[in-house]
């Protein structure tokens, strides 16, 4: 069976796919940032017990190794390290 339609009706039809691929995109990147936050903050946990195991306070694990850290909506997190290549390659 072959079927036309209009122009407007195609036009429509995309702007409403792109319109749900974009959205769906966004929460792919979504997902991927917080997937990668987590796994940051597990590794920054190892490296915290580590450090707690030869004396240092929380505190001083924090000061050595974070800049800031930002909590966003939806529970993203963003660590600023003191040193850029900290956490390349985790």
């Amino acid at each position: 069976m072959n079927s036309e339609i209009d122009r407007n009706t195609f036009c429509m039809q995309i702007a409403e796919y792109t319109e749900h691929i974009n959205k769906l995109n966004n929460q792919l990147t979504i997902l991927q940032q917080t997937e990668q936050s987590m796994n940051t903050n597990k590794q920054v946990g190892v490296l915290a017990k580590k450090a707690m195991s030869k004396k240092s306070t929380l505190g001083d694990i924090v000061n050595a190794l974070i800049e800031k850290v930002y909590v966003y909506p939806d529970n993203c997190i963003e660590i600023r390290w003191k040193f850029d290549s900290f956490a390349e390659g985790m």
